[in-house]
C-alpha cells in the first residue's frame, strides 16, 4: 500500500517506539525485498504519551482521540502542547498541562501582537519623520 501511495521509497517514516519491533522491521524486509531500496531514510520514533502520568491505553480507560480534545481545547493548544517536549521524550498530557501550554501560547500570541502594533507606530513616526524632513529641506532651498 505504501508503494501505491508513496513510492518505493519514504523519506520520513514515523510510528510509536513500541512499533519498532516487530512492526517496522516486518515493513522494511517486506518493502526492500520488493523493491531493492532502502524503504525509509530516516525513522522518527515518538515516546509514549501519557494521560495524568499513566500510558495512554484503551485497557485502562484514558484513551484519548484528538477530536475529543478538540472539544475541550483549541487545536492550536495541542499543537503548542506537543511541541513542548522532545519527540523522543514521553509526553505526559493532563488538565494542568493544556492550561499551562493555552497560557504559553496566549504570552506568545500577544507577544505577537504588540510586536506588530510597535512596528506599524516606528513605521508610522518614520514616515512622519521623513514628511518633516523634506518640507525642512524645501524651505531650506527657498531661503
Amino acid at each position: 500500500m505504501s508503494r501505491k501511495y508513496l513510492g518505493e521509497q519514504i523519506d520520513i517514516h514515523a510510528g510509536g517506539e513500541d512499533l519498532i519491533f516487530p512492526h517496522h522491521e516486518n515493513e522494511i524486509a517486506q518493502s526492500e525485498a520488493a523493491n531493492g531500496k532502502e524503504f525509509a531514510r530516516y525513522w522518527m520514533h515518538n515516546a509514549f504519551l501519557n494521560i495524568d502520568n499513566r500510558k495512554m491505553s484503551k485497557s485502562l480507560g484514558n484513551f484519548r482521540t484528538v477530536r475529543e480534545i478538540s472539544e475541550q481545547y483549541d487545536l492550536q493548544v495541542l499543537r503548542f502542547f506537543m511541541l513542548s517536549a522532545h519527540y523522543r521524550s514521553p509526553l505526559n498530557f493532563s488538565a494542568d498541562l493544556m492550561e499551562a501550554s493555552k497560557n504559553g501560547l496566549e504570552r506568545i500570541l500577544n507577544a505577537t501582537d504588540n510586536l506588530k502594533h510597535l512596528i506599524a507606530s516606528v513605521a508610522k513616526r518614520r514616515d512622519e519623520c521623513r514628511r518633516k524632513k523634506k518640507h525642512f529641506q524645501k524651505k531650506l532651498m527657498h531661503m
